[in-house]
């Protein structure tokens, strides 16, 4: 039985290296800025490379003294200004550059230091990145925001790219919203509910039935860290897809009677794609910065919540019908008709 799960396991595994190769692989220059609030006030570090800052190298010799940095301050000045533009709500009322000076052994990378005043708190922050109007080119950007008020890091890739930083919300408040996101979202996703119902009505018996919803529980909890973690990525349309087939096979099976392998390895196998059709959801919503894990914790929590709820109180409603040869052949049939069409449905956006 075992032997028909592997390929499953060997597929995400490769999936995982592969994803893990590629990042290694692409190492990119960035500028950085690290943007501390302190109520209306702010400090803007920025490093970036001197030797791409246009006109800056003087000399044309590679590299970048502090003579060619005094030289040239005021350029460097404005083109800071214009290369990372913040709003909080509201742009500075004050920005004056403070300190500007080579680091490092190579006199390559120049820090500057701007000093940012704003008419109140910043609880709210934008930043825009356009560095070539710094550096004469496009050049990647990482932002990181610090302090009493908003917090949180982002890479922006492009010019003119915005991103917005909040304040963190209480753990207690975004712990209980994603497990109330999760619930809300097992109760809406009529598919999720087909399956269950049809593993439901497909169990032996209640033993059956717990080791069965284990193996799909388990199964779609690794590949929904893995997906929101952005550690491996299947396309939406053909994850849906998939989701519909495996509905189908299910009520095949409970129509027939026959199992080519045992409940709990072939729920397992089909929790891995339902784990990226959870995964697909939570990216929709988005994980708050610097609470991912509580948010992915939370969100499958209220999955888990969701389904336990939903077999319990349909195993209770139908009572000695749970066993009925009658209502698992009405059920699965009528979940094979309509998984067929969202299978339909959805291949067509596959391609």
């Amino acid at each position: 039985m075992t032997g028909r799960l592997w390929p499953w396991l060997a597929a995400l595994f490769a999936l995982f290296l592969l994803s893990s190769g590629q990042a290694a692989a692409h190492a990119i220059d960035v500028a950085s800025a690290h943007v501390a609030v302190h109520g209306a006030k702010a400090e803007v570090v920025v490093i970036f490379d001197g030797a791409n800052a246009s006109g800056l190298d003087a000399n044309g010799d590679g590299q970048v003294g502090q003579d060619e940095i005094d030289a040239g301050v005021e350029g460097l000045s404005s083109g800071l200004r214009a290369a990372v533009v913040l709003r909080g709500p509201q742009p500075p009322s004050e920005l004056t550059l403070t300190r500007y000076e080579v680091v490092g052994s190579d006199s390559h990378a120049i820090r500057l230091t701007l000093d940012a005043r704003f008419a109140g708190p910043v609880r709210e922050l934008t930043v825009t990145s356009r560095m070539s109007a710094l550096l004469g080119q496009p050049t990647p950007l990482l932002v990181t925001v610090s302090g009493a008020g908003p917090t949180g890091r982002v890479l922006m890739r492009e010019d003119g790219e915005t991103a917005s930083f909040a304040a963190a919300r209480p753990w207690t408040q975004v712990f209980a919203s994603f497990v109330r996101l999760g619930v809300e979202h097992i109760f809406i996703g009529y598919d999720h509910l087909a399956f269950l119902m049809c593993l439901l009505l497909g169990a032996a018996n209640r033993r059956s039935l717990i080791w069965t919803v284990t193996a799909f529980t388990l199964a779609h909890s690794v590949t929904l860290s893995a997906a929101t973690l952005n550690i491996v990525h299947l396309p939406g349309p053909l994850v849906e897809t998939a989701i519909a087939a495996t509905i189908i096979y299910v009520a095949v099976e409970n129509l027939t009677g026959s199992r080519l392998v045992q409940r709990p390895w072939i729920t397992g196998a089909f929790g891995l794609i339902h784990g990226f059709g959870f995964a697909g959801a939570l990216q929709e919503i988005g994980l708050p910065q610097g609470q991912t894990a509580l948010s992915l914790l939370a969100f499958n929590l209220g999955v888990e919540i969701g389904q336990l709820v939903f077999v319990v109180v349909a195993w209770l409603i139908l009572g000695a019908w749970v066993t009925s040869p009658r209502l698992r052949t009405a059920v699965s049939a009528g979940a094979v008709c309509i998984a067929v069409f969202w299978f339909v449905q959805r291949v067509a956006l596959v391609a």
